[in-house]
């Protein structure tokens, strides 16, 4: 069973003139400076159907962390960052817990604008922003953020923008030249599902 997002949210909105594609996500700011990946996990959980809200970042951080993370310690949960290798495994986890495929695939590397539209035409993307220092098992270091519309600029050029929840600062556009050119664009997780 695929992911299954709220339906009446895929419909095509529009912005300005700009017709958006793909499945907006309910914006989460992170809970603490490391945590943007439990703040993804939150944006793609509560927009899903086949589970009951999640309301807390914090059950992914007892998950990952220890069942003392962000009871009456959080201090044992400040400062905690999840290593890149356990991003997907994490993925996973919810995602058959929930009885979903949970087939989450890395890519240590910017993927095309091709492959990107065609994610997020059923599903969000998880785009790394940082360092890359090995493949195997994938190590670095940086800032995760969901992916989830796009649309073409109305310019003669057409420009084509990737429309991302930063969880550290809210609702971003940029052109997909931007981020495959000028940004660190590192890593990119994809069919979450």
């Amino acid at each position: 069973m695929a992911l299954a997002i709220e339906p009446d949210r895929e419909e095509e909105i529009t912005v300005d003139s700009l017709a958006i594609k793909g499945l907006p996500l309910k914006y989460q700011k992170q809970r603490f400076d490391d945590w943007c990946w439990a703040a993804c996990y939150l944006m793609v959980f509560n927009q899903a159907t086949f589970i009951p809200k999640i309301e807390y970042q914090c059950i992914f951080g007892r998950k990952a962390f220890g069942k003392k993370c962000c009871t009456q310690h959080l201090d044992l949960c400040k400062g905690k960052k999840l290593p890149l290798k356990k991003i997907a495994p994490n993925w996973n986890f919810w995602l058959r817990k929930y009885n979903q495929l949970g087939d989450v695939k890395v890519t240590a590397s910017q993927i095309s604008f091709s492959h990107l539209i065609s994610e997020l035409a059923s599903r969000p993307v998880q785009l790394l922003f940082g360092k890359v220092t090995s493949l195997e098992p994938l190590k670095g270091h940086g800032h995760a953020v969901m992916a989830d519309r796009y649309y073409f600029e109305d310019r003669p050029d057409h420009e084509k923008t990737i429309c991302y929840n930063d969880p550290a600062r809210g609702l971003c556009h940029r052109t997909f030249n931007y981020l495959r050119g000028s940004s660190s664009w590192a890593a990119t997780w994809t069919n979450i599902r």
